[in-house]
């Protein structure tokens, strides 16, 4: 059995893409706190560990699968956006730059076994303009999105490059989560 720590439908998406059965999503509760001085790649790690043992807890007998992503910009750590005010700031901040993309994993095996690992992926983003921003603003496609913008969908047009793994951008790295659950003993 495969449990993915997430309420995220992308995530799911792209574990099946690659292959591996989603037998049940379960959204953890957890304190993703960003700690001060606390380094980035550390963060994501923490979070999704502890999303994996607060599911593994009750579900002894599956895999768990979970994920923590952010964005930066230099040191600067963008969570997701409360509202549209904080994402156009954010705009402001990642339009005409280097955004990198950080995910943190987590692998639990019914054996209590755990694999943690981060990916890290960058993206250059045009120069936005504010009625650019605005438009995007409303469609709404990216307030769930660390950094308060998605690559995929309608923003795509906005990414003028992309170093790394895609679908970390867009929720978890396939090919990290798809290693540690081989390297854990799962078998599809």
């Amino acid at each position: 059995m495969l449990i993915l720590a997430s309420s995220a439908k992308h995530r799911k998406k792209i574990l099946e893409d690659v292959g591996l059965k989603v037998d049940k999503m379960i959204s953890p509760d957890v304190d993703e706190t960003l700690l001060k001085g606390e380094n980035p790649h550390l963060y994501v790690q923490r979070i999704a560990k502890l999303k994996a043992q607060k599911i593994y807890k009750d579900n002894k007998n599956a895999f768990i699968v979970s994920a923590d992503s952010i964005a930066c910009v230099g040191k600067r750590v963008l969570l997701k956006p409360k509202d549209d005010v904080e994402q156009k700031k954010m705009l402001d901040l990642i339009s005409g730059r280097k955004i990198s993309y950080l995910t943190g994993h987590c692998v639990i095996s019914p054996d209590g076994r755990k694999s943690v690992r981060y990916c890290k992926t960058s993206a250059v983003i045009k120069r936005m303009t504010d009625k650019e921003k605005q438009d995007y603003i409303k469609l709404g496609e990216a307030k769930y999105y660390a950094g308060g913008f998605a690559v995929d969908g309608f923003s795509s047009k906005y990414v003028k490059q992309i170093s790394g793994s895609y679908t970390n951008i867009i929720g978890l790295c396939a090919y990290s989560v798809n290693n540690m659950l081989v390297g854990l003993g799962y078998k599809n």
